[in-house]
């Protein structure tokens, strides 16, 4: 069981409250992220290419990306991204 991501990079930051997250796994095989507070769900094409949307909260997003296959193995990728609607990455104190 394969499960790559090409989108987001680890550590990224977007100025966009919904976040494509794509990447490869097996083809035809379901593919769920989730969010501290949302999910979203997709399946990968006969490629194995797939693109789910989730909506990102404010700040820090820890995203859990996991492939399941019809017979029940499954892969997860952890990616942290942030969502900063000002497009601002600099701290203010």
């Amino acid at each position: 069981m394969t499960l790559e991501l090409t989108n987001p990079t680890e550590n990224g930051v977007t100025a966009e409250k919904m976040l494509k997250v794509g990447g490869v796994t097996q083809p035809n095989t379901a593919v769920v992220v989730f969010s501290q507070d949302n999910q979203a769900s997709g399946q990968s094409n006969d490629a194995g290419l797939f693109e789910v949307e989730i909506d990102l909260g404010e700040g820090i997003n820890d995203l859990m990306v996991v492939a399941v296959a019809a017979d029940g193995q499954d892969k997860s990728v952890v990616r942290q991204i942030t969502y900063s609607p000002t497009g601002n990455t600099e701290s203010k104190l």
